[in-house]
């Protein structure tokens, strides 16, 4: 409905109070700072909607899904505005204040976030940038405290991947796992793991045969073995689905 916000791209998170939370990429109207920024969201299970914010100085864009932290708050990205106006990381609590926890800086620094944040066994929170980054803007991983201490992990190099959409999953292993959307081997895309500390393995390069462009977060079953999509490639060239042991 106007005013309440449009173009949901993100999955719903279900909060511990037993809402959902989601996202909005768009919304309608001005706040100061920006106009059409975007919102979030809760839900009931029986459909009572509530708009909790709407996006303005603070950044715009909020295309990834939320988390909820041990902390107990929503965390998520912008994938523009804020600062800088190359995207920013924000928290806000369950009745919709909210506050910035880093704006991005662009440059070495990334810009362009577009996947949710994982909260790792170590309690910060690790994520992708689209862009940024080296020299030729292939996109980063960082880290970010609780606090909004931002560390980033690793720049591509564009073999070892570029621009990655998707976002991290912590495997049983300990390890961090991702896609990115191109660059690797073959400039289809890669499938990488990293430790906390932010070393980096390209674990597969997509070849089209096997897929392209993989652009959703990876899975990890009860069989141990992860799961995910490309958009493109594939014998039909629409994508595939595929299977990846550790």
């Amino acid at each position: 409905a106007n005013g309440d916000g449009y173009n949901p791209q993100a999955p719903l998170l279900r909060g511990r109070d037993g809402y959902f939370y989601g996202t909005t990429a768009t919304s309608t109207g001005c706040v100061p700072g920006i106009c059409n920024g975007g919102t979030v969201f809760r839900i009931s299970a029986s459909g009572e909607y509530r708009k909790l914010y709407t996006f303005g100085a603070e950044g715009y864009k909020p295309e990834a899904g939320l988390i909820q932290a041990t902390d107990g708050y929503l965390y998520g990205t912008l994938g523009g505005g804020g600062e800088f106006n190359r995207g920013s990381v924000f928290k806000m609590s369950t009745g919709g204040v909210v506050a910035m926890v880093r704006p991005f800086r662009g440059g070495s620094d990334g810009q362009d976030p577009r996947a949710p944040l994982l909260q790792a066994s170590d309690g910060n929170f690790y994520g992708t940038t689209r862009i940024g980054g080296v020299e030729q803007h292939f996109g980063t991983v960082f880290r970010i405290t609780p606090a909004g201490v931002l560390t980033v992990l690793h720049r591509f190099a564009w073999n070892d991947g570029a621009r990655p959409v998707a976002g991290l999953i912590q495997a049983t292993d300990g390890y961090l796992y991702g896609a990115t959307a191109e660059g690797g081997e073959f400039g289809r895309g890669v499938v990488f793991r990293m430790d906390l500390s932010g070393t980096l393995t390209k674990v597969h390069s997509f070849n089209f045969t096997d897929g392209e462009s993989p652009r959703a977060p990876l899975i990890q079953a009860k069989d141990g073995y992860f799961y995910g999509t490309t958009t493109l490639g594939g014998e039909f060239s629409n994508g595939v689905a595929f299977r990846m042991e550790p």
